[in-house]
């Protein structure tokens, strides 16, 4: 298997809401550099006489972008 790396990055804003004593806001990348790279490898035959090798890579997700939104009430 090749080297993995990879860069993530996020941010999270804290502030008060309208009826929430905190609401948290917050913004992330992963995979900023966008590499594919192979994270499983399978090795199977065909069915049957000849019984041919061939590989099955996976690979990573591109750069994908999350947000989320929390929050926090005081009950």
């Amino acid at each position: 298997m090749p080297e993995y790396h990879k860069l993530d990055a996020s941010v999270l804003f804290n502030f008060e809401g309208l009826k929430a004593k905190k609401c948290q806001l917050g913004l992330s990348v992963q995979n900023v550099y966008n590499q594919k790279t192979v994270i499983n490898r399978e090795f199977k035959t065909t069915p049957g006489i000849d019984n041919d090798f061939f590989t099955l890579n996976y690979y990573s997700l591109g750069v994908t972008p999350n947000v989320s939104f929390r929050v926090f009430l005081v009950v």
